[in-house]
């Protein structure tokens, strides 16, 4: 019985590990998603103020059809999961949402048409499983 016991323990310690590596990894992934999920929620949430700007006459300071001068308000740039950044295309009817998460997760990029609608168009990094 005492040969039995040093195989035994080592076993024990061997599944206890599998079970810890396996639930650091779960929760890894479950951060993951919700910063992914955030990231999705202030990108929508950029693109309706995109659109609202595009929207507004110019003399009231808006972007009178077009996204051209549009630019992140300073409250939406950056936050705890990720810094944003747009680009308006040349037309000036479509805008280019590139979120970049901290931490090095990698970046999520979003187009948002004349109509308002977000589209995701590239995910990387960490972000894309």
């Amino acid at each position: 019985m005492d040969r039995k016991q040093p195989l035994l323990l080592i076993l024990v310690i061997t599944i206890f590990g599998i079970a810890i590596a396996g639930a650091i990894w779960v929760f890894g992934r479950q951060n993951i998603q919700l910063r992914r999920d955030s990231m999705f929620a202030d990108i929508n949430r950029i693109a309706a103020d995109a659109h609202a700007y595009r929207l507004r006459p110019a003399p009231l300071g808006g972007g009178g059809g077009s996204y051209a001068r549009f630019s992140i308000p300073e409250r939406l740039r950056s936050n705890d999961i990720a810094a944003y950044a747009v680009s308006p295309l040349s037309s000036g009817d479509t805008l280019l949402i590139t979120a970049t998460a901290k931490g090095n997760l990698g970046t999520i990029t979003a187009g948002v048409d004349r109509d308002g609608k977000v589209t995701i168009t590239l995910l990387t990094g960490d972000l894309a499983y």
